[in-house]
C-alpha cells in the first residue's frame, strides 16, 4: 500500500478543482501506508487544534474518525451525490459495517434494474493490515471473514480482488476507481513484499484475473504432476517458496503455478459474470491432478466456490483456521499450516511417485517445523540463504525471482535438548514462536517498465485498465464523462520516483484549487442539479509508482501499530 499511496495522491491532486474524490477511514490513513496523500491534502477538521496535531485543516480530501459506521455512512452518502471515494480499514474491523454493506449492496442490486436511475461510482474497500501481518497486535486483529460475508451478495454487484504484489495492486485499484455500481473489496498488505511482475505483466494478469505463472512453472508442454495455486500476497510468497524447495529437492516433479487475483473467477460463469467456464477451469487446474491451494482467508470459501468443478475432490486448501497470537509473520503461517514447509508436505502426501526422496524431505521439514515450535523468543532458526534462479526461459530479461531453499539440517545442541525436555514437561507455556528469517537479498525486484493502457473501446466496463468507462448515453440526460487516457511511465532516480510531466492535447495540467463546490455552479459547461448531485468522472494520472528495490522480507521486523488501543477495547 505504500506504493498505492502516491497513486491516490495524484488522483486527489488531479481532481482538486472538481472536488469529487475523498478517502475515508477510521484514523488509519497513515497506518495503512497511504501517507503520500498528505503531500497534497489534509484531514478535514473543523474543531480546535493543538500544536502537535498533524495534517488537520478546515478543508481536506481525507475524512477520518475512529468509527467505521461513521466512515461507511459518509462514503455511501458521498457516492450518492455522484462523486467518488475509497474506504481504507484494518481487515479485522471492517466487520463493524457488515449490516451497512449489506444494505448498500441490496440497494445497488435493485437500482441496477431501474432504467431511470443513473449508476453511481462503486463503493471501494481497501483492507490493509490484514490477518497475516497482524502478528504484533495479536489474535483480536486477525480475521479475514468479511470476504465470506461479501460473496453472499448478488454476483452482479460484488467483486473481490487479491493482488499478489504492488504493481498488481495499482492495476486493480485503477480499475476499481473507474468502475460503477459495484462493491469492490481489495485486500493488500502494507509491509514490504516481493515484486513478482513488471507493470505490463501485472496489467495483463489482472485483466485476466487468473493465470498460470509460466516463469515459476516447469510443466511447459507436458501435463503437471501437481498444481500449486495461490490467492493473496502472503499465500503467493509461501507457494513460490514451496515450489523453490520442490524444484531443488524433487526436480523430476512437473509443477504448475496458478495465481488468482479475481476471486470470482473460481465460480462457474453461470453463477458470476467473471466466472470461468468448466473448460477454462479444467485447462488451468486439470481434471484429475492434485491441487494445493494456498488462500488468504478461511479455506472453506474456496471449496464453496469450486464445489461444482470437475476436479473439486482433488483440491486441498490451506488458509486461516482461527489460529493466531502475538508472534512473527512466518509463525502465523506455521500456526495455520499455510507455510512453505506444510505446502511441500501436502504435495508429497498426494504424490506417491516422490518415493524415498519425498519421505526423506518430508521428515526433514517436520524436524524444521518442530524446531520452530520449541524455539524461545530470543532465538531463531538458522538464516535461510539466498538462492538466485531464473525460473524459465520465458522470464529471461523480464523477471528474476530469488526464492527460498530449505535451511540445512542443524546438529542437536545441548541447549536444544534442554528445550525439548522442557516441552515434554509442559513448561513451554505460551512463549512467542519465532520463525525463519529471510533477508533483503531473498527477492530481487522486477524492473518495472512502461506500458500503454488498454484500448479505449474495450467492450465491458469491468475490464481492468479500461479508459474511459462507457458513456451512459443521452437517454440519461448527461454529457459524456471526461477521461484522458495516459501512458504509464516511471523512472528511477536518487531512490525516488520521478514522474514525467503530463501533457494532454498539447497543454500541461493546469493548477488545481482545493475546496468544496456549492450546488448549482456551472463547471466545464455542465450544470449541477438542484440537489447538488453531479457526476464528472475522476481524472487519473496512470504513473506506475513502481516499488523501489531492494525490498526487505525480514519476517522478524514489524513496526508498531497505531491502533494498539483497540486490542484492549
Amino acid at each position: 500500500t505504500h506504493v498505492l499511496g502516491p497513486f491516490l495522491r495524484d488522483v486527489a491532486k488531479l481532481n482538486q478543482e472538481q472536488r469529487n474524490f475523498r478517502v475515508f477511514g477510521p484514523d488509519e490513513t497513515l497506518s495503512n501506508g497511504l501517507e503520500a496523500l498528505f503531500e497534497v491534502t489534509q484531514r478535514q477538521w473543523d474543531a480546535a487544534t493543538v500544536p502537535n496535531d498533524e495534517f488537520l485543516a478546515p478543508t481536506g480530501r481525507v475524512m477520518e474518525m475512529l468509527s467505521e459506521h461513521q466512515c461507511e455512512g459518509w462514503l455511501e452518502g458521498y457516492l450518492l451525490t455522484g462523486r467518488h471515494g475509497l474506504f481504507n480499514c484494518y481487515e479485522a474491523f471492517i466487520h463493524i459495517v457488515d449490516s451497512m454493506f449489506n444494505q448498500h449492496a441490496k440497494w445497488l442490486k435493485v437500482t441496477s434494474h431501474l432504467p431511470w436511475r443513473r449508476k453511481i461510482a462503486s463503493l471501494n474497500y481497501l483492507l490493509a493490515s490484514h490477518v497475516w501481518r497482524q502478528d504484533h497486535n495479536g489474535f483480536t486483529h486477525q480475521d479475514p471473514g468479511f470476504i465470506d460475508h461479501v460473496v453472499n451478495k448478488k454476483a452482479e454487484v460484488v467483486r473481490v480482488y487479491f493482488p499478489p504484489d504492488a504493481n498488481c495492486l495499482l492495476s486493480v485499484m485503477d480499475h476499481c476507481l473507474r468502475s460503477r455500481h459495484y462493491v469492490n473489496v481489495v485486500i493488500a498488505g502494507k509491509h514490504p513484499a516481493p515484486q513478482w511482475l513488471t507493470m505490463d505483466a501485472a496489467v495483463k494478469h489482472c485483466t485476466e484475473g487468473i493465470g498460470i505463472w509460466q516463469w515459476a512453472s516447469n510443466d511447459q508442454g507436458v501435463p503437471p504432476d501437481v498444481v500449486m495455486a495461490c490467492c493473496g500476497d502472503v499465500p503467493t510468497l509461501e507457494t513460490l517458496a514451496a515450489v523453490s524447495i520442490m524444484r531443488e529437492r524433487l526436480p523430476a516433479l512437473k509443477i504448475r503455478v496458478v495465481n488468482v487475483v479475481d476471486l470470482m473467477k473460481l465460480q462457474p460463469q453461470t453463477e458470476h459474470p467473471h466466472g470461468l467456464s468448466d473448460t477454462d477451469f479444467d485447462e488451468l487446474f486439470t481434471k484429475d491432478k492434485p491441487v494445493i491451494f494456498a488462500f488468504h482467508a478461511y479455506p472453506w470459501l474456496i471449496h464453496r466456490l469450486t464445489y461444482r468443478r470437475t476436479n473439486h475432490d482433488n483440491i486441498h486448501v490451506r488458509g486461516y483456521k482461527e489460529e493466531g497470537t502475538i508472534t512473527t509473520p512466518f509463525d502465523m503461517t506455521v500456526l495455520n499450516d499455510l507455510d512453505r514447509f506444510h505446502l511441500v508436505m501436502d504435495t508429497i502426501d498426494r504424490l506417491p511417485q516422490t518415493g524415498d526422496k519425498g519421505i526423506s524431505l518430508k521428515q526433514q521439514l517436520k524436524d524444521t517445523i518442530t524446531r520452530t515450535e520449541i524455539t524461545r523468543p530470543a532465538r531463531f532458526l538458522p538464516e535461510v540463504p539466498a538462492q538466485r534462479r531464473k525460473t524459465s526461459p520465458a522470464a529471461a530479461g523480464a523477471v528474476r525471482v530469488v526464492l527460498f531453499p530449505l535451511p540445512p539440517e542443524q546438529p542437536r545442541t545441548k541447549e536444544h535438548q534442554e528445550d525439548t525436555a522442557q516441552q515434554a514437561d509442559g513448561q513451554r507455556g505460551t512463549a512467542m514462536r519465532v520463525a525463519a528469517k529471510t533477508s533483503a537479498a531473498d527477492v530481487e525486484a522486477a524492473q518495472p517498465g512502461g506500458g500503454d493502457p488498454p484500448a479505449e473501446n474495450e467492450p465491458q466496463a469491468e475490464q481492468h485498465g479500461q479508459r474511459p468507462w462507457p458513456d451512459p448515453g443521452p437517454e440519461h440526460g448527461e454529457a459524456a464523462l471526461e477521461f484522458q487516457p495516459r501512458k504509464i511511465q516511471c523512472q528511477r532516480g536518487g531512490g525516488r520516483i520521478r514522474q514525467e510531466p503530463i501533457v494532454v492535447d498539447g497543454q500541461s495540467e493546469a493548477s488545481r484549487v482545493e475546496g468544496l463546490e456549492a450546488p448549482g455552479i456551472k463547471k466545464d459547461g455542465r450544470q449541477n442539479d438542484a440537489s447538488g448531485r453531479r457526476d464528472q468522472g475522476l481524472d487519473f494520472c496512470a504513473s506506475s509508482h513502481a516499488p523501489q528495490p531492494p525490498f526487505s522480507t525480514n519476517t522478524s521486523l514489524m513496526p508498531s501499530s497505531r491502533r494498539n488501543r483497540r486490542a484492549t477495547a
